[in-house]
């Protein structure tokens, strides 16, 4: 347990924190390399949900219904917490934009503060799910729960950029601003305790969270890590990345 919990740690904590000591220090600078890392992170979650994860779920239950439910409740429960996400993130945006249009407005900067909290706020919530998906793999497989917390941790670095940019551009300290980035990755921790005491249930039980882990990766490469990627990249490199990470997904999960 305490294995599982570190790796969560790793996940969260130093995941988003990284994030957010970016943001705050050097800005939008490092998109180029964090669109080349995002990608091949989202490549190697990919394979270790067809090549671990789903056929682990096989290997414990033979009732396929009961995948399908998994894998659905998992990306439902990533959509309903994105569209949360989103909300927050697109006020963050338009203070943003608002402050770019008049620097010395006080009051856009008292909004953006407001703003970049109840973000930090959603994205702890988001981060549970994720802590959850580490520790029921990790309660299955120890290197399963790594690798995912090794994902997790490169796919929560540009969430604590999110995190950070809006509150220092809201005059908040940058040392305060990295410190909320570590606050909302420590929820992780919260979904791992969740994870590993599932993970302890009867066989069907671990085979819907493992199933759950793998819809919720599956929403979370689709849907944030691939579009932030490609965003990021104005050479479509990303792209290439995307399948160098599958290839390097297949390697790892041989070889472990």
């Amino acid at each position: 347990m305490s294995t599982i919990i570190i790796y969560s740690i790793i996940a969260g904590v130093v995941g988003t924190g990284l994030g957010g000591l970016i943001g705050a220090v050097v800005g939008k600078k490092s998109d180029k390399i964090i669109s080349i890392v995002l990608s091949i992170a989202g490549g190697v979650m990919l394979a270790v949900v067809f090549f671990d994860l789903i056929p682990q779920c096989t290997v414990l239950s033979n009732n396929n219904m009961l995948i399908l439910l998994g894998l659905s409740m998992g990306i439902l429960t990533m959509i309903i917490l994105n569209v949360i996400v989103e909300h927050f993130d697109n006020r963050v945006k338009v203070t943003m934009l608002a402050l770019q249009r008049n620097k010395n407005n006080i009051t856009d900067r008292k909004r953006l503060k407001s703003a970049g909290v109840f973000f930090a706020l959603a994205i702890a919530i988001h981060n549970v799910p994720e802590g959850l998906a580490i520790g029921a793999s990790g309660a299955v497989n120890m290197s399963l729960g790594l690798t995912m917390a090794v994902i997790i941790c490169v796919h929560n670095i540009p969430e604590g950029m999110a995190i950070s940019l809006p509150l220092v551009a809201g005059n908040v300290s940058k040392w305060k601003a990295i410190f909320a980035s570590i606050v909302a990755g420590a929820m992780t921790i919260l979904g791992a305790t969740l994870g590993i005491i599932i993970g302890s249930a009867n066989d069907d039980i671990v085979c819907l969270s493992l199933a759950f882990a793998g819809g919720a990766m599956l929403q979370v490469v689709f849907c944030d890590m691939i579009p932030s990627a490609v965003r990021m990249d104005k050479n479509n490199v990303s792209y290439y990345c995307i399948i160098i990470g599958i290839l390097l997904g297949f390697v790892i999960n041989f070889l472990v």
